[in-house]
C-alpha cells in the first residue's frame, strides 16, 4: 500500500503542477500557493465524489486521481506547455553580503529551519495523542474508511459528523493507503509551510523586499500555537494557510494584469470554508477591508470583483459546502442539530455588552501570553498580566467571572503562577503576540485608512476576526488556536521591522533573540510531546506515546480486543473511540445509538457482537458470561460464552 500511496501523490502533484502552470502565476511565490491549493482541490474533490458513491477506497481515489492528472497533462499541452518562474539563486558574494548585512536573519532562518526539522521527526515517532484527534479528528476518518463514504451514521459525537470536513480528508490520503496515522501530522505542518509562504508572498506584495517578506515570514513560524499545531491532527493552521492563500491571491489579482489570481482566490476561500467555520468568522473584516481599500482605486475594478465573487461562489460549492448540504439533509440544518448548535456557540449571550466586553478583555488578557520564556521570567510576567487583566476587567466594567460566557467546566480565572503546562490546548502566541502582533495590528488599522494602503486589509481582518470571536463564539481556555488565522493574517504586517538603522537594529535583535528562546523553551517543554525528563518520547512505541499519560489504562484494556474484531459501543459524546480501532485500523466499529435505557445481560444477548465498550447505566449482566472490566470512563464488556 505504501507503493500505491507515493504513486497516488505522484499523480495529485501531476495534476497540481500542470494546472497551476497553465494559469501562469507571476512569481514562483504564486506557483507553489496555485499548486498547493490545487491539490487540495483535488483531494476534496475526490473524496466528495466518491463518498456519494460509497467508493472510498485507496483503488478508488487511485484511479479517480490518475484521471485527473491526464486531464490536467492534456490541458497544460493543448495550453502551450507553460513553465512555472524559475529560481534566480543568488549568487555566493550575494549571500555572503546578505548575513553580513543582516546576520539575525540567518540566525533566525536556521532557528525555524531546526525546530520544524525536528517537528517532521516528532510528527513520525509521536502518534497523534490530543483529546480532540482521539475523539472526533481521527475518529471520523476511521468510521469513513470503515464505511467507505463522508455520510453521516449513528453516533452521540455529533463533532464526528456535522463538523466540515476538508481538513480531515488530507488525513484520510493518507491514512487509507497506509492504514496507519504516521503521516496524518503533516497536514498541518504543511500546513504551516503554506502559511509561511503566503505570508511572504503578501509582505512582497505591500513592496517590501524578500529579506524583509522573509523576515515576517520566519517570525510567524516561531510563535507557540504555530509551532505546537505543526505536530497535531488539528486543523487551525489548514484554516489559515487557506485563507492567507484566499488574501494572497486576492491582493495579486488586484494589481497588474493577473484576474486568473481571483479564480485561486475563489478556490482557497472554498477550501478554507470548508476546512472550519472560523473562516467564515474572518469574512466580515475581510470584506470591510477589502471595501475600503478598493475605494482606494480609482476606477475601482468591478470586473475583477465580480470574478472573485463567482470564483468564491464556485469555490464554495465544489470544495466547501458539500457537509453543510449532508447536514441540512440529514440533520435539518446545515450545522447539524439545532441542539448540538446551541451548545456550540454563544449567540444568544453573546450579542449582550457585557458580553462582548468581557470576553474581548479576556482575549486580550490571554495574548500576553508567557508560553516559551524560560520558568522565573515566565512566573514574573503571569503575575504581572494577573495584575494588568485585573485593572482591564475593572476598566471596561464586567467581573471576572461571567457564568453564561464560559461552559459549565471551564470557568475564566486569572493564570496560575507559575504558568501551567505547555500544549497545543492552552497555548497561545507567547510575548511576540502581545509585543508585536496587537501593535502592528493597531498602527495599520490606523495608518491603513490615513495613507490609503492596503495593508488596512490584513490588519481589519485580523482585528474584525477578534471580535467577531468575542461576539459569537463561547469562551474556553482552549480558543487561541482559533485564533492561528488572525495572526497569520496580520504577518505581513511584520516586514517592517527590517529596516536600517541602529535603534530598529537593536530593537530586531531582541525580536530574534526573544523569538528564539520562545521556540526552544516551547519545543523542550511541550507536555504532550516532552523531549526531556522522566516522561520523555524517546525509547518509547507509538502506542505508549498515544496514549500517554492519562489513558494509558484504556490502551491496556484495548489490547484485550483482538484485531479484526467487531466491537459494539455505547459511548458518550466525549469518549475515546478512536483507539478501539486499533494502531492498523483492523477493528470494525459500530456505535450503537440511540442508547438504550440501560446495558444488561438481556440487551447484550440481542447484539450480535462479542466485544462492547460502553459509557453507560450498567444493569445485572451474567457474570459467567461476560468479562467486566471498568477503566476510566469505559467499562469494557467480553462476551466468554457464544
Amino acid at each position: 500500500m505504501a507503493t500505491l500511496f507515493i504513486l497516488d501523490v505522484l499523480l495529485v502533484l501531476v495534476f497540481a503542477l500542470a494546472l497551476a502552470a497553465v494559469l501562469r502565476p507571476a512569481s514562483l511565490t504564486a506557483f507553489g500557493l496555485a499548486a498547493f491549493i490545487l491539490a487540495w482541490a483535488n483531494l476534496v474533490l475526490s473524496a466528495e465524489v466518491l463518498s456519494l458513491l460509497r467508493a472510498i477506497t485507496p483503488l478508488a481515489f487511485l484511479i479517480i486521481h490518475a484521471v485527473g492528472a491526464a486531464i490536467a497533462l492534456i490541458v497544460w499541452r493543448s495550453a502551450g506547455r507553460p513553465r512555472p518562474a524559475g529560481i534566480a539563486w543568488p549568487s555566493r558574494a550575494a549571500v555572503a553580503k546578505s548575513i553580513k548585512a543582516y546576520p539575525e536573519l540567518w540566525l533566525l532562518a536556521a532557528a525555524v529551519a531546526l525546530v520544524y526539522a525536528l517537528h517532521a521527526v516528532l510528527n513520525i515517532i509521536v502518534p497523534p495523542n490530543e483529546f480532540d484527534s482521539l475523539t472526533y479528528h481521527l475518529s471520523r476518518i476511521a468510521y469513513w474508511i470503515q464505511f467507505h463514504t463522508l455520510s453521516p451514521w449513528p453516533t452521540p459525537n455529533l463533532r464526528q459528523t456535522a463538523f466540515p470536513l476538508n481538513g480531515e480528508i488530507g488525513s484520510l490520503w493518507s491514512m487509507i493507503f497506509l492504514r496507519l496515522d504516521l503521516l496524518a501530522g503533516f497536514v498541518q505542518w504543511f500546513s504551516a509551510l503554506a502559511a509561511m509562504v503566503s505570508v511572504f508572498g503578501t509582505a512582497r506584495l505591500f513592496g517590501r523586499s524578500r529579506t524583509q517578506s522573509a523576515f515576517a515570514s520566519l517570525l510567524f513560524a516561531t510563535l507557540p500555537m504555530i509551532l505546537l499545531q505543526s505536530t497535531t491532527t488539528q486543523n487551525d493552521l489548514i484554516v489559515a494557510a487557506m485563507f492567507m492563500a484566499m488574501m494572497y491571491f486576492f491582493l495579486g489579482g488586484l494589481r497588474g494584469n493577473r484576474p486568473r489570481m481571483m479564480i485561486l482566490s475563489g478556490l482557497a476561500l472554498g477550501l478554507a470554508v470548508g476546512v472550519k467555520t472560523t473562516a467564515v468568522m474572518a469574512l466580515p473584516g475581510f470584506i470591510v477591508g477589502a471595501a475600503v481599500i478598493l475605494l482606494f482605486r480609482r476606477p475601482i475594478p468591478f470586473a475583477r470583483i465580480f470574478l472573485w465573487a463567482g470564483a468564491c461562489l464556485a469555490g464554495f460549492l465544489l470544495l466547501g459546502a458539500f457537509n453543510f448540504i449532508q447536514n441540512w439533509a440529514h440533520y435539518g440544518h446545515p450545522l447539524g442539530p439545532r441542539d448540538f448548535i446551541r451548545a456550540q456557540s454563544s449567540v444568544l449571550s453573546g450579542f449582550q455588552g457585557e458580553s462582548i466586553r468581557a470576553k474581548l478583555a479576556s482575549d486580550i488578557y490571554s495574548l500576553a501570553d508567557p508560553t516559551g520564556l524560560p520558568g522565573p521570567i515566565a512566573q514574573a510576567v503571569t503575575q504581572a498580566r494577573n495584575r494588568g487583566g485585573a485593572l482591564l476587567f475593572r476598566a471596561l466594567g464586567v467581573p471576572l467571572d461571567i457564568p453564561h460566557l464560559t461552559y459549565a467546566e471551564h470557568r475564566f480565572e486569572l493564570a496560575e503562577s507559575p504558568p501551567p503546562r505547555i500544549f497545543e490546548g492552552t497555548a497561545f502566541f507567547g510575548p511576540l503576540g502581545f509585543l508585536v502582533w496587537l501593535p502592528a495590528m493597531a498602527f495599520w488599522f490606523i495608518a491603513g485608512v490615513v495613507k490609503r494602503d492596503d495593508r488596512f486589509l490584513p490588519a481589519v481582518t485580523s482585528l474584525g476576526f477578534m471580535l467577531a470571536m468575542s461576539v459569537f463564539v463561547i469562551w474556553s481556555p482552549f480558543r487561541g488556536r482559533y485564533m492561528c488565522l488572525a495572526m497569520a493574517s496580520a504577518a505581513p504586517l511584520i516586514a517592517g521591522l527590517l529596516r536600517r538603522g541602529r535603534v530598529v537594529a537593536a530593537i530586531r535583535w531582541l525580536v530574534v533573540a526573544l523569538a528564539c528562546t520562545v521556540m526552544a523553551v516551547t519545543v523542550a517543554s511541550n507536555s504532550k510531546k516532552p523531549m526531556v525528563g522522566p516522561r520523555s518520547i524517546w525509547g518509547r512505541s507509538r502506542i505508549d506515546l498515544r496514549m500517554m499519560p492519562l489513558f494509558s489504562a484504556v490502551h491496556n484494556m484495548t489490547r484485550m480486543l483482538p484485531e479484526g474484531a467487531v466491537v459494539g459501543t455505547v459511548l458518550d459524546s466525549e469518549d475515546l473511540d478512536y483507539p478501539l480501532f486499533g494502531e492498523r485500523l483492523t477493528r470494525r466499529i459500530i456505535p450503537l445509538f440511540p442508547r438504550p435505557e440501560v446495558i444488561d445481560g438481556r440487551w447484550l444477548s440481542r447484539i450480535p457482537y462479542r466485544h462492547f465498550v460502553v459509557n453507560w447505566k450498567l444493569g445485572d449482566i451474567p457474570p459467567n458470561e461476560y468479562y467486566i472490566r471498568r477503566v476510566w470512563r469505559l467499562t469494557f464488556i467480553l462476551r466468554i460464552r457464544p
